[in-house]
């Protein structure tokens, strides 16, 4: 198995600093503190309505109208929070390190802390609403949880992805999935699962059992695009960028000027996809993730993941905090 260092490792490091111990988690409503969202890590960045969300280290929720004028939340954990995602109403789940999670009931005012079958070793690195109350957790060495009620209550489910012709990743057999789980995206009627070591498998049945898709890599994928046009875009270590027309059944690679991990992704209002990653790194395809001209940010810095905050105009989070920059200034 890779080692997790070859993630985002600004993720790595804090796991190995932060995650191995465990934290009574105490209900009641989250905190507001004073804080520059410029000196922080932020893991991930999204958007509910037009409030803007972002958490990472010390267990901070970040929220801001329209991107400005930003205010933090201290929540009930100090480990670093992953991910976050809102559901279609007023419910939203935020994720991190020693089994953290989180959930509001009230649009992100307040962040109420749940207990999950899962224990301090282990990290929470993503979560995705499926659809209306219905949210899945994943993490490390196949942890993935789901809800079915807004995050209220959660089952932990075992993945045992059965293996395809063809798939060029290390066969699991029948045995349960153990790899870090970094992304689940919906494609159409069917649930997509991203991982290490090359890993892509779909669910045709909500995640009930999967079945490995062929991929050309076996390095670790961070995440997946899905366009507006249906087209999903896998992106992960070294600047390995790969693009489905036909729902996985086959897949291209796409050349990047890069070799710097590509950790996240958006799709702005226009169409256009948005990659970004380590070292600055900012790509931008207006041909449905055919081809992507590459630029970096002023002042670099590894970059988690990104919202458009107004055309043409990106929110960033990463190990620089929260930034906002318009796409024409990118350095080429």
């Amino acid at each position: 198995m890779e080692k997790t260092k070859q993630l985002l490792a600004v993720v790595s490091a804090l796991a190995l600093g932060f995650g191995l111990s465990s934290e009574a988690l105490t209900a009641g409503a989250s905190a507001p503190v004073r804080i520059n969202p410029e000196r922080v890590l932020a893991l991930d960045i999204g958007k509910h309505g037009e409030t803007v969300f972002a958490v990472g280290e010390r267990g901070l929720v970040w929220s801001a109208e329209s991107g400005k004028d930003w205010s933090a939340q201290r929540t009930s954990t100090s480990r670093t929070l992953t991910a976050i995602a809102f559901g279609d109403g007023a419910s939203g789940v935020a994720v991190g390190h020693a089994a953290s999670l989180f959930r509001t009931e009230d649009g992100g005012k307040n962040w109420v802390p749940v207990k999950v079958d899962a224990g301090p070793s282990d990290a929470l690195l993503g979560v995705t609403c499926l659809g209306g109350e219905r949210f899945v957790a994943y993490g490390t060495f196949g942890l993935y949880l789901e809800s079915t009620d807004g995050g209220k209550t959660w089952s932990r489910e075992s993945i045992k992805i059965q293996e395809s012709a063809g798939a060029s990743s290390p066969a699991d057999g029948e045995g349960e999935f153990d790899r870090h789980i970094m992304k689940i995206v919906r494609l159409d009627k069917k649930l997509l699962l991203i991982g290490e070591s090359g890993t892509l498998a779909e669910s045709a049945d909500e995640g009930k059992s999967w079945r490995r898709l062929a991929v050309p890599y076996e390095g670790s994928f961070f995440g997946a695009v899905v366009s507006q046009r249906g087209a999903v875009v896998l992106h992960g270590m070294r600047g390995n960028v790969f693009r489905s027309t036909d729902g996985g059944a086959s897949w291209t690679r796409i050349p990047l000027n890069t070799v710097s991990a590509v950790n996240g992704g958006t799709v702005l209002a226009d169409g256009r996809i948005v990659l970004v990653g380590n070292n600055g790194l900012v790509a931008v395809s207006a041909d449905d993730g055919a081809s992507f001209k590459t630029g970096a940010t002023r002042g670099g810095g590894d970059i988690s993941q990104a919202v458009e905050a107004k055309a043409g105009s990106l929110l960033v989070a990463g190990a620089s905090g929260i930034r906002q920059f318009d796409l024409d200034s990118l350095k080429n």
